[in-house]
């Protein structure tokens, strides 16, 4: 899954799991991992990211039992 906004992109990969966050400002090729440098971002983007995941799956359910 990933998630980017103006400045960055935060990438979760399942192997692992691993995060990875690119400063698409400075790397625009997405080369170098800050995510260490960058705690408080990776934090709240990945915040960012698990609510919208999980709001997803909730329409997705509504979805499913208007369809039953």
């Amino acid at each position: 899954a990933a998630l980017s906004d103006d400045r960055y992109k935060l990438v979760i990969l399942t192997e692992g799991p691993r995060l990875e966050l690119y400063d698409l400002l400075v790397d625009p090729s997405e080369s170098h991992d800050v995510a260490s440098h960058h705690p408080g971002v990776v934090r709240e983007m990945t915040e960012r990211l698990r609510t919208w995941q999980e709001s997803c799956a909730r329409l997705a359910a509504a979805l499913d039992a208007l369809s039953s």
